[in-house]
């Protein structure tokens, strides 16, 4: 599929997070020169042939423990729109318990201006996003690994852009080059992606104020190890165990 290319910049900032709607749909109108994507929610939905992603969110947190989401994209549009639009709905329908998780957890590890340690963990981000957005244009085409990797990106673009209440209403504004604004974003929500991880990446890059440091609610940036497990052989049987755990304050499961 080949978008026409307008020069013309259309970017919202929306403020559809307010009411958290339980449902919402991407609409791509193909009548134009260029598809034009509308945000749709709640009651408003219907059957439409143009509907590129749709989401239905269900918050059960006080009564099971955990909330659900289930997320559907059309396979008439390209991959990458569809990651980027599923990536975007899921945030969109989360955004109270991601804005709370980010409280919760990274929110306050790098204010600005940034400390030391902050700007060594920004350079080394930013540094291996750019990395994976070279390879995944490189390789795209012949590799599978490298072309989901892509679609990965797209994906947490559709999550960063919905966090920061953006809204993208034509199709051909998500090229590379916007893509690229991840290698500049690396302290926002990706650091909840990266959640497992930094515990190991602080240490190997010897940052000892963010291994210590704790937010304005007493808990550790870097959660400790949890989780363990366990492989026995028992004559002709083979057992496993895989354990895990969590403190309160991010255990907001979806």
């Amino acid at each position: 599929m080949y978008f026409t290319v307008v020069f013309t910049i259309v970017i919202s900032f929306i403020e559809i997070h307010t009411q958290h709607p339980s449902k919402a749909l991407i609409l791509a109108n193909s009548h134009k020169p260029y598809l034009y994507f509308d945000y749709v929610s709640d009651d408003n939905i219907l059957q439409n042939p143009h509907i590129i992603a749709m989401a239905v969110f269900k918050e059960e947190i006080n009564t099971t423990g955990w909330s659900s989401l289930t997320v559907s994209t059309s396979s008439d549009f390209p991959d990458y729109l569809q990651a980027y639009w599923a990536g975007f709905l899921e945030t969109n329908l989360t955004f109270s318990l991601t804005a709370s998780q980010w409280a919760n957890t990274v929110r306050d590890m790098c204010p600005l201006p940034l400390s030391k340690d902050c700007q060594a963990l920004r350079k080394y981000l930013s540094e291996n996003m750019a990395y994976m957005l070279n390879e995944a244009y490189k390789n795209d085409k012949h590799s599978s690994f490298w072309y989901h990797v892509a679609l990965q990106l797209w994906q947490l673009k559709g999550m960063s852009d919905a966090f920061d209440k953006r809204f993208i209403k034509r199709a051909d504004l998500l090229n590379r080059n916007y893509l690229d604004e991840l290698v500049d974003n690396v302290m926002g929500i990706y650091l909840l992606q990266l959640n497992g991880d930094l515990g190991d990446l602080v240490s190997a890059l010897s940052l000892p104020t963010l291994k210590e440091g704790c937010n304005q609610n007493g808990h550790p940036f870097i959660a400790s190890s949890s989780c363990s497990a366990l492989i026995k052989v028992v004559d002709s049987n083979v057992y496993l165990s895989h354990v895990t755990w969590s403190p309160y304050s991010i255990m907001l499961r979806v």
